[in-house]
């Protein structure tokens, strides 16, 4: 309606395209007719270029009237968002002689003028304000400064700042002035420098695993990155556990498993890697449980889903043999998942999301009657998943064979990860459906606890049931849109108390771990959320305590993003003595379960009369 509706400048004279066609992107969906209207290409004059836009021009500054032979420090203040990526490039020349200080650390000098040094200086710089000084030596005849420093941001682009009349100078250490702007690069008298130095003086790093620098984490705790996944060579991690030596096994979505010392740990001054031979991979689940390791796998590319045991048949202390002791029916990222040992060492859970198939069990907790209990008619929405059944997720115990399984909770949506906590209660982190958001049954990623027999009402589309259900319990807390991925608890961690006793579940999409401080409330609980590590990006995975060193590890990764695996410790000064156990009121429902888990029929019947 003759209002502009989008407008896209591009200032990357030396990288953009002045040939080839122009796509337009259109959402997925059904057939849809769509319209552009108006649209034109303007080309911009060179005096477009301003401060800010990548490819800045940097002009040569200078104070006004300053003797030949002089000092002086210029300085500039700039912000660095919270949650950038990539490089931070400093480049820049001065005549006679330079030196670059970022917040009072050198970074960059130089003597001779013609030649435009620069560096990546991501290491040296903070989340939010940040300093920028130049020590200028003239000896004689014009002096000037040209200087640029580029930011790469989340969606990629690049922010510039440039030298011009915004900078302070002091001459021979006298009072900040605004200086003079000279000319833009390629004036004479120093023609050689041109915006072409300035490209081709140093490169923006190619983006890593998100710096330990930029990650925000409670008070009194430290984050450490201890590895950047090479992507081609390593994958995107998804999974870990941890060797009772300390070390970790971690997996690749689409890949293998690797063995991974960190550093400190086994004497190790830096972090190692390796690939373990072995014909399994693809994992969404890892536990180390009777002296062998547990694999889950989510149907991929080479490998089929299921359980898997692998152990170290001839005892040379290397893995050797794998066995499939389940094979589970599931697809995409919503079939199997976690493997999580029992409390009492008798066995271990699989958590099973809302595509995968219900496998034969010798026992279930849960009532057989669920079907497709909506009366009225069911709205699909987009109708993803349309024609999944009741129950949905679902989660299972079975001894270290793969044997004696019993059904223990349905109706979950797509939950990754479950952790007991100190008494024996289970809990797990489920998903919603985002595109539900708005509607009357949207239901959002909340933390469950899974009571022996317990169905959480998960239906496609609108069937699934409200919260205050009696059939169902409700949750824990709710936490929102996201993608709920790893979850353990804090036992073993050289922690405060509080921290000690915390649930911690990862959010994949918003890059959040929050700490889950739970309550009793009655014979469950309830809880409150703390947000406890975030960052943008941080594509949060897995989550694990390591008993050696006492820290929390997590991993980033997934859908083949930037990986990283990183360690969480507490240098507050708080006691990190291990917590006092809390008793809680649960007599009665312990009663009651220890009749209703009970294998001897009469026993059930009693409690049924």
């Amino acid at each position: 309606d003759g209002q502009v509706a989008i407008e896209i400048s591009d200032y990357d004279e030396k990288d953009r395209e002045l040939e080839g066609i122009i796509a337009l992107q259109v959402h997925r969906g059904p057939a849809m007719k769509v319209q552009f209207k108006d649209m034109a290409i303007k080309v911009l004059d060179k005096k477009d270029e301003t401060n800010g836009d990548v490819g800045a021009v940097p002009n040569w500054i200078w104070p006004e009237d300053a003797p030949a032979e002089t000092t002086v420090v210029f300085s500039k203040e700039f912000n660095v968002p919270g949650n950038r990526v990539g490089g931070v490039r400093l480049s820049g020349t001065a005549d006679n002689s330079y030196e670059f200080s970022v917040n009072g650390k050198k970074v960059l000098s130089g003597g001779d003028w013609q030649k435009v040094s620069g560096t990546d200086i991501r290491a040296n710089v903070r989340n939010g304000k940040n300093k920028l000084q130049v020590k200028v030596r003239n000896s004689g005849g014009p002096g000037g400064l040209i200087a640029r420093l580029e930011i790469e941001l989340p969606d990629k682009s690049v922010k510039a700042i440039v030298s011009d009349s915004t900078w302070l100078a002091s001459v021979d250490g006298g009072a900040n002035v605004a200086p003079k702007i000279l000319g833009k690069a390629g004036i004479s008298p120093w023609t050689v420098v041109t915006t072409k130095s300035f490209d081709e003086a140093v490169q923006l790093r190619t983006a890593g695993a998100t710096p330990a620098e930029e990650i925000q984490v409670a008070k009194g705790f430290k984050a450490e990155l201890l590895y950047s996944v090479p992507q081609a060579a390593q994958g995107s991690w998804v999974n870990m556990c941890v060797v009772p030596d300390g070390s970790l096994i971690v997996s690749d979505q689409y890949g293998q498993l690797y063995s991974v010392i960190p550093k400190g740990i086994q004497d190790a001054t830096e972090t190692s890697v390796t690939q373990l031979q072995l014909d399994i991979g693809e994992a969404q689940g890892l536990v180390w449980a009777f002296d062998s390791l547990y694999v889950v796998v989510n149907k991929g590319q080479k490998y089929d889903s299921g359980v898997y045991r692998v152990t170290d048949a001839d005892n040379d202390g290397t893995l050797d043999t794998v066995k499939q002791l389940i094979s589970l029916t599931g697809g995409g990222e919503h079939g199997p998942h976690a493997v999580v040992p029992t409390p009492d060492g008798s066995g271990l859970v699989v958590v099973c999301g809302n595509q995968t198939k219900m496998i034969e069990m010798q026992t279930s907790l849960v009532p057989q009657t669920w079907d497709e209990d909506l009366i009225l008619p069911r709205t699909y929405g987009r109708g993803f998943m349309r024609g999944v059944p009741a129950p949905g997720g679902y989660i299972f115990q079975m001894d270290q064979n793969g044997e004696n399984r019993k059904l223990i909770a349905t109706g979950f949506r797509n939950q990754f990860d479950a952790a007991f906590n100190r008494y024996g209660d289970l809990f797990t982190y489920d998903a919603d459906m985002e595109w539900d958001v708005n509607t009357p049954w949207y239901r959002p990623t909340r933390v469950c606890h899974v009571t022996a027999g317990a169905e959480f009402g998960w239906r496609n589309g609108s069937g699934k049931w409200p919260s205050y259900m009696p059939d169902s319990l409700p949750s824990i807390v709710d936490i929102g849109p996201g993608s709920p991925t790893g979850i353990a608890f804090g036992y073993g961690t050289a922690f405060p108390a509080k921290y000690q006793e915390a649930l911690y579940i990862c959010d994949w999409s918003y890059g959040k771990m929050y700490a889950v401080h739970l309550a009793a409330d009655g014979t469950t609980y309830t809880g409150k959320l703390e947000e406890f590590v975030s960052a943008s990006p941080l594509p949060l995975t897995d989550v694990v305590v390591n008993p050696v060193d006492k820290a929390l590890y997590f991993a980033i990764g997934g859908r083949r993003v930037k990986s990283g695996l990183y360690r969480v410790t507490y240098i507050g000064e708080e006691s990190t003595n291990p917590a006092a156990q809390r008793l809680f009121v649960r007599n009665a429902r312990e009663q009651l379960e220890s009749t209703f888990l009970s294998d001897t029929p009469d026993d059930r019947l009693e409690l049924a009369l």
